[in-house]
């Protein structure tokens, strides 16, 4: 294992840690505030772990979760921060975000694990 796949896995923990903002909230636990910050750490994870890659014009499952992992971010600050804005679809907009993250993480450990 290299330095790069660890840094991969750090990612990946702190997405895990994020995502479980969901089960946490109807726990009724306040959790709001580190599912931010381990989504923004997880980012910076992530970036460093496909900054060889970044400048490579080909499409991969691990670009395409990384900019929709940016664009999470970009979404949850926004929900968070800016006011007067409709929640309600960032909202829904976050959590179809969410979904195809998941989805791209998993082509992307699916096939860098198995089939390359």
């Amino acid at each position: 294992m290299n330095i790069n796949h660890l840094l991969g896995i750090i990612a990946l923990i702190f997405v895990i840690l994020s995502i479980s903002y969901f089960v946490l909230k109807r726990m009724k636990i306040k959790f709001l505030e580190f599912h931010c910050y381990f989504a923004l750490i997880g980012t910076v994870f992530a970036v460093i772990h496909s900054y060889s890659s970044l400048f490579v014009l080909e499409f991969t499952f691990g670009k395409a979760a990384l900019f929709i992992f940016i664009c999470l971010d970009i979404s949850g600050l926004m929900m968070r921060y800016l006011k007067g804005i409709n929640k309600k679809y960032l909202r829904y907009t976050h959590i179809a975000l969410s979904i195809f993250f998941v989805l791209m993480i998993i082509f992307h450990i699916i096939y860098y694990t198995f089939l390359n």
